[in-house]
């Protein structure tokens, strides 16, 4: 990739709470992480640079 197509890039970072990690088991805790990620990637779906970055849905 050069350096014009990576600043196209979307990126979504998902952030876990250590004391979460400390409490629950891991496996929980990064099954919600990643349900929130899908949450958040379908409340936007309708938009255009969603839409460009989801394309092979």
């Amino acid at each position: 990739m050069n350096s014009e197509s990576t600043s196209d890039v979307l990126v979504q970072y998902v952030v876990v709470r250590r004391d979460l990690i400390d409490t629950w088991p891991l496996g929980s805790v990064v099954t919600q992480g990643c349900h929130a990620s899908i949450a958040a990637i379908w409340s936007h779906k309708d938009d255009p640079h969603t839409a460009t970055e989801m394309r092979v849905w």
